[in-house]
């Protein structure tokens, strides 16, 4: 006997009353774990529009002292969106990078060129994402 075979067995067996109070249970936990799941819930999109701006002034001022801002503000971002939803793949790759250029501050030897790919890299990826999730749902 699977798990819901044996729920609805015993929810039978129960008075109305105590039928009600285990639906009001379970819408309960319902609600309880939507704001998780839609926590998790992070695209591509939202991750271009967020660090697209600090890799663009990266690339244009890799070796200068104001890019220390940017770079701060890009691997906080990074770091916040990570911590937003801590499982979805989208995210791991962005801590990939973060560690990336974290590990001995290499943010500061990557050349305009590296950043140029690192730029586009999401732009490409949002485009990827939603092609095959358009796909699924046609």
């Amino acid at each position: 006997m699977n798990i819901e075979q044996a729920v609805l067995d015993n929810l039978r067996e129960l008075p109305f009353k105590n039928q009600e109070e285990v639906l009001a249970y379970i819408k309960a936990l319902q609600q309880k774990l939507k704001p998780e799941a839609e926590a998790q819930q992070i695209h591509w999109g939202q991750i271009a529009e967020q660090l697209l701006p600090d890799l663009r002034r990266m690339q244009w001022l890799h070796d200068g002292s104001p890019s220390a801002v940017y770079a701060d503000s890009l691997l906080r971002t990074m770091q916040n969106l990570f911590d937003q939803a801590p499982s979805e793949p989208l995210t791991e790759v962005l801590m990939v990078l973060h560690d990336a250029m974290t590990f001995q501050n290499r943010w500061i030897n990557y050349t305009p060129e590296q950043y140029q790919f690192v730029y586009v890299l999401p732009q490409k990826l949002s485009g990827l994402v939603f092609y095959k999730s358009h796909r699924a749902h046609s």
